[in-house]
């Protein structure tokens, strides 16, 4: 973590994409900032290729209860193969463009 300088510039990226006025808010009140560079493959987990596949299952529905959506979204990781998960799992790769590619809209009108 670092110290913001007084005069509320510095080279990383968090800093430099912030308006002014923030920049004079972290200065006066000694706010401390954990730099985090733009993109880096330690902080996306392997498994974001889950949500796409659920949500491919799960749009168009609506369920009465909590209860109806858990078992739904359950079915859904259930039809995913054993060995998927375990591609995914050792290689830190996504499921591939069969699972994380999206082919209809998110949203879609409920008749």
């Amino acid at each position: 973590m670092k110290n913001v300088p007084p005069n509320g510039k510095e080279d990383g990226h968090c800093i430099t994409t912030m308006l002014p006025p923030t920049h004079r808010l972290f200065a006066e009140k000694n706010i401390l900032l954990l730099h985090q560079p733009p993109y880096s493959p330690d902080l996306a987990p392997s498994d974001f290729w889950l949500c796409p596949k659920i949500t491919m299952g799960l749009k168009g529905n609506r369920f009465d209860t909590v209860e109806v959506t858990k078992n739904k979204a359950t079915a859904e990781l259930r039809k995913i193969p054993q060995r998927t998960f375990i591609f995914v799992s050792s290689n830190g790769r996504s499921g591939g463009p069969s699972v994380c590619v999206l082919k209809e809209p998110t949203l879609k009108a409920i008749k």
